[in-house]
């Protein structure tokens, strides 16, 4: 939730401390508190679906809210160089509970990040 915060409020990512920021996001992954959202966020940074993470932070917080470019390409920048590269991402998705049942509110999430494991390691 507090990412989703950091992408709707103007100017308050260039507010703290970028290092500070990072250490806490790595902290999270670390943690047994890393989210599916979280996940989801950094693969959609790393394919470049911007549109997919404002669709995605939307439903997380159930508020048509406003994205503002620069917050986004800020964090998107942070996540993908330093919290969630593509092999954390890879790894973290491969670790995933399977699901035995597709057709839930949640089914596109969850297609898109194995549709992300498959295009990581096969291409």
């Amino acid at each position: 939730m507090g990412l989703s915060f950091l992408l709707v409020c103007e100017g308050l990512f260039n507010l703290l401390d970028r290092e500070q920021v990072a250490n806490v996001m790595t902290t999270l992954l670390q943690s047994d508190k890393c989210t599916e959202l979280f996940l989801l966020v950094a693969i959609h940074f790393h394919t470049k679906k911007t549109t997919a993470i404002v669709e995605l932070v939307r439903n997380a917080l159930n508020l048509h809210v406003i994205f503002h470019t620069d917050s986004l390409n800020s964090i998107g920048h942070l996540i993908t160089s330093q919290i969630f590269t593509e092999e954390i991402a890879a790894k973290r998705a491969i670790e995933l509970t399977p699901i035995s049942n597709v057709c839930n509110s949640n089914s596109k999430s969850k297609i898109t990040i194995f549709v992300y494991i498959f295009i990581i390691f096969y291409f």
